[in-house]
């Protein structure tokens, strides 16, 4: 019998000062007694809040993992910024202990700004406020192992990153009126949730809220971030100022803003009448400081001399009446980063290095409200272009990335070296440099436009990131990724990553029932397609068909759903999620449509190659695993299955199940009639290898006609495959 332990933890929220520890070890059944006390020491007053600083805790939650699975949640009220937790624990027993500390309301018991129903996935109750400092909370994980009596110390931190802004021109101010009371501040994407488990924030969207100031110093808005641990995150933000229901004014945008766990990042300068002027200091009370000075000269040409006398945040008052050219001279040890902000201009600008410089910039970020032209020859730094219009831009930056900005318009991009971010800006036409073959583009999604453009340059494309859900309205889509070159000779296929970061792709149309290669991508090849959600979709080709991609090739595709009404029609080659020609891992798939779906392959006399997820898993090594569909599937000749068509000599199928129905209508030889099967239609029995299905199940119903005439009676045992495809081959086929 197990001998049981008592075990009496004291969590604290932020810092220990004391603790005792009985080492006396338990005799016989009797438990021992484990104490852990903490107790925080109190911390200085904040000249943003004092109680940002003694917060206002009365909540501490306790979650305990066994195994993976919660093994108990107990919540106590915290007293002095302590709380007791009492508990017996199983001896020789590894528990994965999970604290949350927060305000809870006057009771200490309603979740009041977090939702913490699972302390893996901890929300925010009605999005994101700022200026309250009821808001801070605290977490902490812990491992811990039940042996004899021992002491342990848990110290909870804040699982975000504090955020102040500070505007220093107030008494610059003369007029009442114009000094505000209130701010409105808006995020273009900050992480909404937060894994106490892991220690891991959520994905991110944009955040805004209207608050009253903090105080008539001059202090502005104080946010709590979830934030990394140990690197930091970077905010933009914008902000409106307004004096009661009167908008004063507005701020430029703020751009990578670090934030860092249990840091806290002082956003400060003249942000009421000065453009621009930002210091940003990391307080001495947490690990470090972060430094932001702005130098403001007069003309373009003085640009090059405060560069020269050590200033890497540098504004251009006067907009040049001639083409300019910016040459940046040789850097002192350190000055990696530079940022120059420019007024609109009608004017070419050019930014390069001066020739004598040895030491150039990493990085180079490019601000203005609008420009004509600028040139960027700049072959070993990565660029950042911010503000807003750009008719024409000519780039030569390092391998890393040209970065184009959220908020920008780029009427026409030339490459000529270097690589491309396009963080959901706009850019109408992208040329690359004659003989350039090097560079490619990643894209940041946020519209139907952003994806479609994207598409137009799939074979350039190094990755694609999906921002948001997007809605393709049932208009025809043209696939991302085709067969053939470009005129520069680079294949269209697609080969990079596409992360949909688990956003929805809904209402996909495509009929072109005399083409083949389609779905959301047609030609894939290489790379990695993850973590989005196809809801609704219509699709309608003639060889190599699927919602997801029509010819999925060498890609490896991982964590995908295809949900609500979904069509599938095709000639041969035909899956649910893919079509022809998979050579590569599939995983964590799911089909789960609504009544009415079905995959439909009318291949005459000609292979089916029909499946509820792909048509035809190619030859080889292939693993489809953990994956699950409730499609119906029908083809007219052979190869008809719940999960694939066939199960190529080589594959592997591991934990898939299918419980749509499976039909074949139209064999016309004896045998094919029995090329049907619950998860496959057909297994290839090549001599020396092996088809393996392991912990596979299929619920539906298989149904078969040879000629008109039923023969479902005889396929009734094809729960898993249909017959052997060879009848020659001495294959092996392992069902587990």
């Amino acid at each position: 019998m197990k001998k049981l332990f008592f075990l009496s933890l004291w969590a604290t929220l932020l810092a220990l000062s004391s603790c005792s520890r009985d080492d006396t070890a338990a005799e016989g059944n009797a438990p021992a007694t484990v104490t852990i006390t903490a107790q925080i020491a109190q911390q200085p007053a904040s000249a943003v809040s004092t109680r940002a600083e003694n917060p206002n805790i009365n909540r501490c939650i306790l979650e305990i993992y066994l195994g993976g699975a919660l093994y108990d949640r107990i919540v106590k009220p915290v007293t002095n910024l302590s709380a007791s937790f009492e508990l017996r624990l199983v001896a020789s027993q590894t528990y994965n202990l999970v604290f949350w500390a927060d305000y809870a309301g006057a009771d200490g018991l309603t979740d009041t700004y977090y939702d913490t129903a699972d302390l893996k996935a901890v929300t925010l109750i009605g999005g994101h406020a700022g200026n309250d400092p009821d808001r801070d909370a605290f977490s902490a994980a812990k491992s811990i192992t039940v042996g004899a009596a021992f002491a342990e110390n848990v110290s909870l931190k804040r699982p975000f990153g504090q955020l102040n802004v500070r505007t220093t021109d107030l008494a610059d101010i003369k007029l009442e009126s114009l000094k505000p009371n209130r701010v409105q501040v808006a995020f273009s994407g900050i992480p909404t949730s937060f894994n106490a488990l892991s220690g891991e924030a959520g994905a991110t969207a944009p955040a805004a809220y209207t608050a009253e100031v903090m105080d008539n110093a001059g202090y502005l808005s104080m946010d709590y971030i979830f934030a990394a641990e140990s690197e930091s995150a970077l905010a933009d933000f914008s902000m409106v100022f307004y004096k009661d229901a009167a908008e004063i004014g507005a701020n430029d945008t703020f751009t990578n803003i670090p934030l860092r766990r249990n840091y806290k990042t002082n956003v400060s300068g003249n942000l009421l009448t000065k453009k621009g002027t930002i210091t940003v200091v990391v307080s001495p009370d947490y690990d470090g400081e972060i430094d932001k000075e702005i130098v403001e000269v007069t003309s373009v040409q003085d640009v090059a001399a405060a560069i020269a006398a050590g200033a890497t945040n540098i504004v251009v008052n006067d907009a040049p009446e001639a083409p300019a050219t910016i040459q940046i001279p040789d850097l002192t040890a350190g000055n990696t980063e530079l940022a120059i902000a420019l007024p609109a201009t009608d004017q070419t600008i050019t930014i390069a290095y001066d020739q004598s410089a040895a030491t150039v910039p990493q990085t180079l970020t490019v601000s203005t409200p609008s420009a004509e032209e600028i040139v960027i020859d700049t072959p070993q730094t990565t660029v950042t272009l911010n503000g807003q219009a750009y008719t024409n831009v000519t780039a030569t930056t390092a391998e890393n990335t040209l970065i184009i900005g959220s908020d920008v318009t780029v009427d026409k991009l030339t490459v000529n070296k270097g690589n491309v971010e396009i963080r959901g800006g706009a850019v109408t036409t992208i040329n690359f440099a004659e003989g350039n073959k090097t560079s490619r583009i990643t894209y940041w999604i946020y519209s139907v436009a952003d994806l479609k453009a994207a598409g137009l340059l799939a074979g350039r494309c190094k990755e694609i990131r999906l921002k948001a859900d997007i809605d393709l309205e049932n208009q025809e889509w043209d696939p991302i990724g085709k067969d053939g070159t470009d005129s520069d000779g680079l294949s269209k296929k697609f080969q990079g990553i596409f992360d949909g970061e688990g956003h929805t792709i809904s209402n996909l149309k495509i009929d072109q029932p005399g083409v083949s290669n389609i779905g959301l991508f047609g030609y894939t090849t290489g790379g990695s397609i993850r973590n989005f959600t196809i809801n609704n979709a219509t699709v309608k080709g003639r060889l190599a068909v699927g919602a997801v991609s029509g010819q999925p090739y060498t890609s490896k595709f991982d964590n995908i759903r295809l949900t609500g009404l979904v069509k599938i029609d095709g000639y041969s080659y035909v899956g649910g999620m893919f079509g022809r020609n998979l050579y590569g891992n599939i995983s964590n798939l799911t089909v789960d449509v609504s009544e009415g779906s079905y995959v439909n392959v009318q291949s005459e006399i000609y292979r089916s190659y029909a499946g509820g997820v792909i048509g035809h898993v190619a030859e080889g090594a292939h693993k489809i695993s953990n994956v699950h569909s409730n499609i119906n599937v029908t083809g007219t000749t052979c190869d008809v299955g719940g999960i694939a068509g066939i199960a190529h000599y080589g594959n592997t199928f591991e934990n898939c199940s299918s419980s749509g129905n499976v039909s074949l209508v139209n064999a016309t030889k004896e045998g094919e009639h029995l090329e049907v099967g619950g998860i496959a239609g057909v297994w290839n029995n090549k001599t020396g290898y092996t088809v393996t299905f392991r912990n596979c199940s299929f619920t539906g119903t298989l149904s078969s006609e040879l000629n008109g005439q039923d023969r479902s009676a005889d396929v009734a045992g094809n729960t898993i495959t249909g017959r052997a495809y060879d009848p020659d081959g001495k294959g092996e086929l392992i069902i587990e």
